[in-house]
């Protein structure tokens, strides 16, 4: 109870003094151009880097490895909250309960990513709307125990709003995942520059790879 005390106290320093105590207490990795608003971020492990910012109102928490990539953007109240040591879970021994995301990637507003399993979000790739679900683990019926497996959201794609993804599924690079689409599975790579959408989802139509969204060098959209 103390330390979410203390970690309350410190989410509401102003920034240059907050930096100075995650870097030195906490062991947190923080490039001088990134920034955090007033959000309650303790992973184990946080790693920001250069000119990462994440907005006001995020939570973070029960995770191992926390990292943004340079350029990124989190906007406000998102919810990034997984397992560590949990027994339910000691049957997976390769679990990363991580999250990651790209390179001037950007992330919007109210979703929820559950991390028990990694979930690792492409450069460049928008996840865009409202209230998006993106969750790695839940009851295997046929054993009745609790499961995980990771996410994987690839490079150049736009996750439209109110989509759910769940545990196992793989989203290729260039792909638009179609708003209140379900995603299950793995997409194959041959359905790059496709739409991807329904329940569950599945590759819809093509899209034109000179598009100017998937050949941005520089900055995220939101």
């Amino acid at each position: 109870m103390l330390s979410k005390i203390i970690n309350l106290l410190v989410v509401f320093l102003p920034w240059f003094l907050k930096k100075y105590i995650l870097v030195k207490f906490y062991g947190y990795e923080i490039s001088n151009d990134s920034r955090i608003g007033f959000s309650y971020i303790f992973p184990k492990k946080l790693i920001l880097k250069n000119k990462a910012k994440i907005d006001h109102f995020n939570v973070v928490i029960h995770i191992q490895n926390f990292i943004c990539d340079e350029n990124s953007y989190i906007g406000r109240n998102n919810w990034f909250t997984g397992h560590i040591g949990n027994i339910h879970f000691s049957h997976k021994k390769d679990r990363d309960p991580s999250f990651y995301l790209g390179k001037h990637a950007s992330i919007t507003k109210s979703h929820i990513f559950d991390c028990t399993d990694k979930i690792s979000i492409g450069s460049f790739t928008t996840v865009a709307g409202y209230r998006s679900q993106f969750l790695t683990h839940g009851i295997n019926y046929e054993g009745a125990y609790q499961d995980c497996k990771p996410i994987t959201i690839g490079n150049y794609c736009l996750i439209g709003t109110n989509v759910n993804v769940i545990g196992g599924s793989i989203l290729p690079d260039n792909c638009i995942l179609s708003a209140s689409s379900f995603l299950n599975k793995n997409i194959n790579h041959q359905f790059q520059y496709h739409v991807i959408g329904g329940v569950p989802a599945k590759p819809l139509k093509s899209v034109d790879n000179q598009s100017k969204y998937f050949n941005r060098v520089d900055g995220y959209i939101n």
